[in-house]
């Protein structure tokens, strides 16, 4: 997790740089052992990062994701 594709894979939302729409939401995140189970960290990682879906502000640049199916016609 970083500030830049420099710094990091993902920025503080865990979007991935370089590949709009692509979130990594899952422990791969957690930058290092935490020593004990990650459980709850996890959780709080994710629960950080789906704040920001739909976006609450919209100066922050991030957008809703597009939907991605529909329903079968008859």
């Amino acid at each position: 997790m970083g500030s830049s594709p420099q710094d990091g894979v993902v920025d503080e939302y865990n979007r991935v740089f370089g590949h709009p729409g692509l979130w990594v939401v899952d422990g791969s995140s957690v930058p290092a052992n935490l020593g004990v189970n990650p459980s709850l960290t996890i959780v709080a990682i994710a629960e950080h990062a789906m704040s920001a879906i739909p976006p609450k502000d919209p100066a922050s640049g991030l957008r809703p994701l597009p939907p991605q199916a529909r329903a079968a016609e008859r």
